[in-house]
């Protein structure tokens, strides 16, 4: 019987120290090549998509100085301008819009947060109400919705009056 001494045939099965660190070496750099062709893809993805911080931030920047603007300019004096018992209705109305558009979250704000924020969010995307909330809100039975809608009409055909 011819058998190979076993210390030679445990050693021929061993890796050797050089070979792991071979091995080693060739898995971090298939991860390292792996890194960065998805970083290359993740950029390149980014590059398309057309966000741009910057310009994010200016129109973030815009849009709050143009809220400032209109309430300094607009919506102020004309909170301003109503008889308390108006304002206090128109108050509700708002606090009841914001509540719709942005939840329980501003509740608790000053009122020139809630009208600024419900300005910016109409501005960026509109209202998002069903037209029973705004009959309720507006406190309009049908037939008085009708003859404002009509009357809106005329002064939009005649912006004289």
């Amino acid at each position: 019987m011819d058998h190979a001494p076993v210390g030679k045939q445990h050693r021929s099965n061993r890796i050797s120290a050089s070979q792991a660190v071979k091995i080693c070496l060739a898995v971090l750099f298939l991860l390292g090549a792996a890194l960065v062709v998805t970083g290359r893809r993740g950029t390149a993805l980014y590059e398309r998509s057309g966000f741009s911080a910057e310009s994010s931030f200016d129109a973030v920047y815009r849009l709050s100085r143009d809220t400032d603007r209109i309430w300094a300019g607009g919506i102020l004096p004309a909170l301003n301008g109503l008889a308390p018992a108006e304002r206090e209705a128109v108050e509700r109305a708002c606090e009841t819009l914001v509540v719709g558009e942005l939840g329980d979250g501003l509740r608790g704000e000053s009122p020139e947060y809630r009208w600024k924020a419900l300005f910016a969010t109409y501005l960026v995307r509109g209202p998002n109400l069903s037209n029973s909330e705004r009959k309720r809100i507006t406190g309009l039975p049908a037939a008085d919705a009708a003859l404002l809608r009509d009357e809106l009409l005329r002064c939009a055909a005649d912006e004289g009056r």
